[in-house]
Protein backbone atom coordinates (compact mmCIF):
# COMPACT_ATOMS: atom_id res chain seq x y z
CA UNK A 1 0.00 0.00 0.00
CA UNK A 2 1.44 3.50 -0.98
CA UNK A 3 1.88 5.41 2.05
CA UNK A 4 0.20 9.40 1.89
CA UNK A 5 -0.48 10.99 5.47
CA UNK A 6 -1.48 14.58 5.26
CA UNK A 7 -3.80 15.80 8.14
CA UNK A 8 -4.39 19.46 7.51
CA UNK A 9 -6.23 21.60 5.04
CA UNK A 10 -5.08 22.35 1.56
CA UNK A 11 -6.40 24.73 -0.76
CA UNK A 12 -8.55 24.21 -3.39
CA UNK A 13 -6.71 26.42 -5.94
CA UNK A 14 -8.35 28.90 -7.93
CA UNK A 15 -6.92 28.91 -11.39
CA UNK A 16 -5.92 32.43 -12.91
CA UNK A 17 -6.54 33.73 -16.00
CA UNK A 18 -5.89 36.53 -18.25
CA UNK A 19 -9.04 38.68 -19.77
CA UNK A 20 -7.90 36.53 -23.49
CA UNK A 21 -8.28 33.33 -21.56
CA UNK A 22 -4.65 32.15 -21.12
CA UNK A 23 -3.53 30.86 -18.04
CA UNK A 24 -1.86 33.98 -15.60
CA UNK A 25 1.38 31.48 -14.29
CA UNK A 26 2.82 34.91 -12.53
CA UNK A 27 -0.71 35.17 -10.61
CA UNK A 28 -0.89 32.06 -9.90
CA UNK A 29 2.86 31.83 -8.25
CA UNK A 30 2.03 35.37 -6.30
CA UNK A 31 -1.10 33.44 -4.87
CA UNK A 32 0.68 30.16 -4.18
CA UNK A 33 3.46 32.19 -2.21
CA UNK A 34 0.77 33.70 -0.20
CA UNK A 35 -1.39 30.99 0.66
CA UNK A 36 2.28 29.18 2.10
CA UNK A 37 2.77 32.16 4.01
CA UNK A 38 -0.63 32.21 5.51
CA UNK A 39 0.11 28.28 6.89
CA UNK A 40 -1.89 26.29 4.17
CA UNK A 41 -0.73 23.05 4.62
CA UNK A 42 -1.26 21.90 0.85
CA UNK A 43 -2.17 22.88 -2.57
CA UNK A 44 -4.83 21.55 -5.16
CA UNK A 45 -4.67 22.41 -8.46
CA UNK A 46 -6.97 21.86 -11.01
CA UNK A 47 -10.04 20.73 -8.79
CA UNK A 48 -13.51 21.88 -9.59
CA UNK A 49 -12.31 25.54 -7.95
CA UNK A 50 -9.40 25.45 -10.45
CA UNK A 51 -11.76 25.28 -13.42
CA UNK A 52 -10.58 21.84 -14.48
CA UNK A 53 -13.65 21.22 -16.89
CA UNK A 54 -12.31 24.06 -19.18
CA UNK A 55 -8.97 22.73 -18.88
CA UNK A 56 -7.29 20.61 -21.66
CA UNK A 57 -4.42 18.02 -20.98
CA UNK A 58 -1.45 20.15 -21.50
CA UNK A 59 -2.84 23.46 -19.39
CA UNK A 60 -3.35 20.98 -16.06
CA UNK A 61 0.38 19.72 -16.83
CA UNK A 62 1.79 23.75 -16.90
CA UNK A 63 0.01 24.13 -13.95
CA UNK A 64 1.06 21.17 -11.83
CA UNK A 65 4.75 22.35 -13.10
CA UNK A 66 4.28 25.80 -11.80
CA UNK A 67 3.01 24.05 -8.59
CA UNK A 68 5.29 22.07 -7.94
CA UNK A 69 8.70 24.60 -8.82
CA UNK A 70 6.73 27.48 -6.25
CA UNK A 71 5.87 24.76 -3.75
CA UNK A 72 9.27 23.27 -3.73
CA UNK A 73 8.96 20.55 -0.88
CA UNK A 74 7.37 23.44 1.32
CA UNK A 75 3.81 21.77 0.68
CA UNK A 76 2.44 18.79 -1.22
CA UNK A 77 1.19 19.19 -4.52
CA UNK A 78 -1.97 17.49 -4.81
CA UNK A 79 -2.88 17.61 -8.82
CA UNK A 80 -6.25 17.17 -10.47
CA UNK A 81 -5.94 14.21 -12.97
CA UNK A 82 -9.97 13.30 -13.45
CA UNK A 83 -11.42 13.05 -16.93
CA UNK A 84 -14.61 11.72 -17.65
CA UNK A 85 -12.74 9.04 -19.99
CA UNK A 86 -9.92 6.81 -18.28
CA UNK A 87 -6.98 6.67 -21.01
CA UNK A 88 -7.21 10.48 -20.27
CA UNK A 89 -6.75 10.14 -16.60
CA UNK A 90 -4.20 7.55 -16.75
CA UNK A 91 -2.07 9.94 -19.23
CA UNK A 92 -2.46 12.89 -17.28
CA UNK A 93 -1.80 11.18 -13.81
CA UNK A 94 1.17 9.73 -15.14
CA UNK A 95 2.32 12.73 -16.98
CA UNK A 96 1.41 14.46 -13.17
CA UNK A 97 4.02 12.27 -11.57
CA UNK A 98 7.40 12.72 -13.58
CA UNK A 99 6.18 16.72 -12.88
CA UNK A 100 6.72 15.89 -9.10
CA UNK A 101 3.76 15.89 -7.88
CA UNK A 102 2.83 14.44 -4.63
CA UNK A 103 -0.54 12.93 -5.12
CA UNK A 104 -3.30 12.78 -7.47
CA UNK A 105 -6.51 14.11 -6.96
CA UNK A 106 -9.18 11.63 -9.21
CA UNK A 107 -12.78 12.97 -9.72
CA UNK A 108 -15.23 9.91 -10.20
CA UNK A 109 -15.77 9.54 -14.01
CA UNK A 110 -19.27 11.69 -15.47
CA UNK A 111 -21.26 12.60 -18.05
CA UNK A 112 -22.37 8.87 -18.60
CA UNK A 113 -24.21 6.57 -16.10
CA UNK A 114 -21.82 3.82 -15.48
CA UNK A 115 -21.97 0.90 -12.99
CA UNK A 116 -20.22 0.06 -9.77
CA UNK A 117 -17.80 -2.61 -12.03
CA UNK A 118 -17.04 0.10 -14.45
CA UNK A 119 -16.57 2.77 -11.69
CA UNK A 120 -13.93 0.21 -9.73
CA UNK A 121 -12.29 -1.11 -13.14
CA UNK A 122 -11.61 2.64 -13.73
CA UNK A 123 -9.90 3.28 -10.74
CA UNK A 124 -8.12 -0.20 -10.70
CA UNK A 125 -6.63 0.91 -14.31
CA UNK A 126 -5.53 4.43 -13.07
CA UNK A 127 -3.76 2.98 -10.25
CA UNK A 128 -1.90 -0.12 -12.07
CA UNK A 129 -0.55 2.77 -13.84
CA UNK A 130 1.23 4.82 -11.63
CA UNK A 131 2.65 5.22 -8.32
CA UNK A 132 1.11 8.55 -7.18
CA UNK A 133 -0.97 8.21 -4.13
CA UNK A 134 -4.34 8.73 -5.29
CA UNK A 135 -7.10 10.42 -3.30
CA UNK A 136 -10.58 9.65 -4.84
CA UNK A 137 -12.79 12.49 -5.59
CA UNK A 138 -16.52 12.32 -5.17
CA UNK A 139 -18.49 15.63 -6.33
CA UNK A 140 -21.91 14.47 -6.76
CA UNK A 141 -23.03 18.22 -6.94
CA UNK A 142 -21.49 19.15 -10.07
CA UNK A 143 -21.15 15.33 -11.47
CA UNK A 144 -24.07 13.87 -10.61
CA UNK A 145 -22.11 10.46 -9.15
CA UNK A 146 -21.88 10.40 -5.71
CA UNK A 147 -19.30 7.39 -4.27
CA UNK A 148 -21.61 5.58 -1.60
CA UNK A 149 -19.84 4.47 1.63
CA UNK A 150 -19.90 0.93 0.33
CA UNK A 151 -17.99 1.77 -2.79
CA UNK A 152 -15.64 4.37 -0.91
CA UNK A 153 -14.55 0.94 1.44
CA UNK A 154 -14.02 -1.30 -1.89
CA UNK A 155 -12.32 1.36 -3.40
CA UNK A 156 -9.89 2.04 -0.41
CA UNK A 157 -8.22 -1.55 -0.99
CA UNK A 158 -6.99 -0.78 -4.45
CA UNK A 159 -3.48 -0.24 -4.31
CA UNK A 160 -2.49 3.55 -4.14
CA UNK A 161 -5.69 4.78 -3.34
CA UNK A 162 -4.94 6.68 -0.32
CA UNK A 163 -7.65 8.78 0.77
CA UNK A 164 -11.15 10.70 -0.37
CA UNK A 165 -12.41 14.20 -0.92
CA UNK A 166 -15.49 13.85 -0.09
CA UNK A 167 -17.77 17.26 -1.27
CA UNK A 168 -21.17 15.22 -1.13
CA UNK A 169 -21.94 17.96 2.03
CA UNK A 170 -23.38 14.84 3.50
CA UNK A 171 -22.45 14.79 7.12
CA UNK A 172 -23.86 11.41 7.95
CA UNK A 173 -22.61 9.99 4.42
CA UNK A 174 -19.16 11.17 6.02
CA UNK A 175 -19.43 9.53 8.89
CA UNK A 176 -20.22 6.18 7.73
CA UNK A 177 -16.66 6.55 5.22
CA UNK A 178 -14.67 7.33 8.46
CA UNK A 179 -16.58 4.05 9.82
CA UNK A 180 -16.53 1.65 6.41
CA UNK A 181 -12.47 2.65 6.09
CA UNK A 182 -9.50 1.80 7.81
CA UNK A 183 -7.88 4.00 10.21
CA UNK A 184 -5.13 5.18 8.21
CA UNK A 185 -7.55 5.82 5.33
CA UNK A 186 -7.26 9.56 4.94
CA UNK A 187 -10.65 11.43 4.43
CA UNK A 188 -11.00 15.12 3.63
CA UNK A 189 -14.07 16.79 3.55
CA UNK A 190 -14.66 19.34 0.86
CA UNK A 191 -17.22 21.37 2.81
CA UNK A 192 -16.33 24.76 5.34
CA UNK A 193 -19.37 24.35 7.26
CA UNK A 194 -18.95 20.74 8.09
CA UNK A 195 -14.97 20.75 8.60
CA UNK A 196 -15.37 21.19 12.39
CA UNK A 197 -17.67 17.99 12.86
CA UNK A 198 -15.80 15.89 10.34
CA UNK A 199 -12.71 16.58 12.19
CA UNK A 200 -14.14 15.76 15.33
CA UNK A 201 -15.74 12.27 13.43
CA UNK A 202 -12.16 11.40 12.74
CA UNK A 203 -11.06 13.03 9.80
CA UNK A 204 -8.23 14.07 8.42
CA UNK A 205 -8.75 17.45 7.32
CA UNK A 206 -10.01 19.42 4.38
CA UNK A 207 -9.72 20.91 0.57
CA UNK A 208 -11.76 24.02 0.61
CA UNK A 209 -12.36 26.63 -1.61
CA UNK A 210 -12.80 28.82 0.91
CA UNK A 211 -9.10 28.73 1.87
CA UNK A 212 -8.28 30.52 -1.49
CA UNK A 213 -9.80 33.47 0.87
CA UNK A 214 -9.04 33.06 4.52
CA UNK A 215 -6.10 30.22 4.35
CA UNK A 216 -5.07 31.21 7.88
CA UNK A 217 -8.06 31.02 9.77
CA UNK A 218 -9.03 27.29 7.38
CA UNK A 219 -6.11 26.02 9.02
CA UNK A 220 -6.99 27.57 12.79
CA UNK A 221 -10.47 26.30 12.12
CA UNK A 222 -9.64 22.89 11.96
CA UNK A 223 -6.61 22.65 14.32
CA UNK A 224 -9.12 24.00 17.31
CA UNK A 225 -11.76 21.43 15.78
CA UNK A 226 -9.01 18.72 16.41
CA UNK A 227 -7.84 19.83 20.03
CA UNK A 228 -11.55 19.55 20.55
CA UNK A 229 -12.38 23.15 21.35
CA UNK A 230 -15.72 23.40 19.67
CA UNK A 231 -17.21 26.37 21.13
CA UNK A 232 -13.81 28.39 19.92
CA UNK A 233 -14.22 26.47 16.59
CA UNK A 234 -18.03 27.22 16.33
CA UNK A 235 -16.94 30.68 17.16
CA UNK A 236 -14.66 31.58 14.41
CA UNK A 237 -17.04 29.80 11.44
CA UNK A 238 -19.56 32.17 12.53
CA UNK A 239 -17.12 35.08 12.01
CA UNK A 240 -16.51 33.82 8.35
CA UNK A 241 -20.30 32.58 7.38
CA UNK A 242 -21.04 35.49 5.49
CA UNK A 243 -18.26 34.17 3.11
CA UNK A 244 -19.65 30.74 2.70
CA UNK A 245 -22.77 32.47 1.39
CA UNK A 246 -20.99 34.44 -0.30
CA UNK A 247 -19.04 31.32 -2.24
CA UNK A 248 -22.34 29.50 -2.08
CA UNK A 249 -23.74 32.66 -4.38
CA UNK A 250 -21.16 33.38 -6.44
CA UNK A 251 -18.83 30.72 -6.87
CA UNK A 252 -15.85 30.77 -8.71
CA UNK A 253 -16.20 34.57 -9.94
CA UNK A 254 -17.10 35.36 -6.37
CA UNK A 255 -13.65 33.79 -5.34
CA UNK A 256 -11.84 35.85 -7.72
CA UNK A 257 -13.63 39.06 -6.97
CA UNK A 258 -12.73 38.94 -3.47
CA UNK A 259 -9.23 38.18 -3.68
CA UNK A 260 -9.15 41.18 -6.78
CA UNK A 261 -10.57 43.19 -3.77
CA UNK A 262 -8.28 41.95 -1.16
CA UNK A 263 -5.02 42.45 -3.39
CA UNK A 264 -4.58 39.05 -4.01
CA UNK A 265 -5.37 39.48 -8.18
CA UNK A 266 -6.31 35.90 -9.63
CA UNK A 267 -7.24 36.61 -12.76
CA UNK A 268 -10.19 36.54 -14.77
CA UNK A 269 -12.54 33.54 -15.00
CA UNK A 270 -12.66 31.11 -18.25
CA UNK A 271 -15.22 31.53 -20.36
CA UNK A 272 -18.26 30.49 -20.51
CA UNK A 273 -17.91 31.82 -16.68
CA UNK A 274 -17.88 35.60 -16.19
CA UNK A 275 -16.34 38.38 -14.02
CA UNK A 276 -18.27 39.45 -11.04
CA UNK A 277 -20.13 42.30 -11.89
CA UNK A 278 -21.42 44.43 -8.70
CA UNK A 279 -24.48 46.51 -8.69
Amino acid sequence: MTSFSFNGVAVAAVTPFTQAGQIDKALLRDLIEWWIAEGIEGLVLCGSTGEMAYLDPEERLRIFATGVSVCNGRIPVIAGTGFPNTADTIAVTKAAERLGVDAALVLTPYYYKISDEAMTAHFESVAEQTSLPIFLYNMPPLTNVNLSPEMVSKLSIIENVVGIKDSAGDFEQLQQIIEKTDDDFCVLTGSFPLLPKAVEAGASGAILAMANLIPETSVTLRRLAAEGKTKEAETLYEEFEYLQDWLKTHGIPGIKQKLKEWHHPAGWPRKPLQPLILS
